[in-house]
């Protein structure tokens, strides 16, 4: 057993303290099951806390260590591994916006506004919308502080919608599993590495699988007819879609419901993003227009009076921006895109 020496002053953070059983049912009646999940996610269950406390309790003081306390370092060890398991398996429990910009899209689309997001490589545009995506299946009643809207439904129905199978499989499709994690789904794969779709079980939901949501990817490449897609619920698009194939999505919701639409975009080809121009217009951008906002997400700007390299996207740190300038020097026409 590997035993350590502390100041009083900075013990192990102290578990909960413990409820009694009729205070225990009470609460947890009451609770919804997602607060369970979001409780369950930093705390642990009760067992779990209890265990916790008796591991941690404090040991006799070791030799020479006056007005010291001692603590058990191989449980301290386990909690902290334990927690660092919690954000493996529920990593969507932990998603934060990494800017003001994927924060206010996130407001725009429970606004049932259409949103774009133009962003440049590394923006942090693709995550955000898988975000986005992996909360409505999972039927959260918040992400990151922003209140989603309920969707009356028994199945959650949602798209994503990819440029063609190696686009998905790179980008979009990793997104989506990073996020859920551990946390229970299904895949059904289409061909070798390319998801077809995802089943998804909802906060609080039981076994049935009648009952979990359902995330279909579509590859828009050569798609010659339609997608004959009725009742769905939202629709995130990873990249310029197909104008086509978009407009159709539009009209895609349920008989007397709202369809909630998203496009996370890097603007490369004009053939790809043209008509996004058009729809979404530049005296607009970051503003409400006939149900419809675009917003810039800059991987890499200078700031005009220092000249010091800065990014919207907060995740990324000084040495990923220099990175970012190295790499796209040469490169005219991803350079441009990389302000958005």
């Amino acid at each position: 057993m590997l035993t350590g020496c502390v100041n009083e002053s900075a013990r192990w953070p102290r578990i909960p303290a413990r409820s009694t059983p009729a205070e225990e049912a009470s609460r947890r009646t009451a609770e919804s099951p997602e607060s369970q999940f979001i409780r369950r996610t930093k705390y642990g269950s009760r067992s779990e806390r209890a265990g916790a406390s008796v591991s941690g309790r404090r040991k006799n003081n070791p030799p020479n260590c006056s007005g010291m306390a001692a603590i058990d370092l191989e449980a301290a060890g386990a909690q902290a591994l334990a927690g660092l398991s919690l954000r493996e398996d529920q990593p969507i429990a932990f998603w934060k916006h990494s800017s003001e910009a994927t924060r206010k899209a996130s407001a725009a689309v429970t606004r049932r506004l259409e949103t774009y997001i133009r962003a440049g490589s590394l923006g942090g545009k693709t995550e955000w919308g898988a975000a986005m995506g992996c909360a409505y299946a999972l039927r959260m009643s918040v992400l990151d502080g922003i209140k989603l809207p309920r969707i009356r439904k028994k199945r959650v129905t949602g798209v994503v919608l990819c440029l063609d199978y190696p686009q998905q499989k790179f980008s979009v499709q990793p997104a989506y599993l990073r996020l859920l994690g551990n946390w229970p789904h299904k895949i059904r794969w289409k061909q070798d590495g390319i998801v077809g779709s995802l089943t998804v079980k909802p906060i609080g939901a039981t076994d049935d699988e009648s009952t979990w949501s359902e995330v279909s990817f579509i590859s828009q490449a050569n798609l010659k007819a339609g997608t004959g897609a009725r009742g769905v619920d939202w629709v995130h698009a990873d990249e310029p879609p197909v104008e086509r194939v978009w407009r159709e999505f539009r009209k895609a919701a349920h008989a007397g419901e709202y369809i909630y639409l998203w496009i996370t975009a890097t603007p490369l080809y004009v053939s790809q993003y043209g008509w996004l121009r058009d729809e979404y217009e530049k005296q607009y951008e970051g503003r409400e227009h006939h149900g419809r906002i675009e917003l810039r997400l800059r991987s890499l700007y200078y700031d005009p009076a220092t000249g010091e390299r800065k990014s919207d996207n907060a995740a990324l740190t000084t040495e990923d921006l220099q990175q970012l300038e190295w790499r796209y020097e040469k490169d005219n026409a991803a350079r441009g895109p990389l302000g958005g």
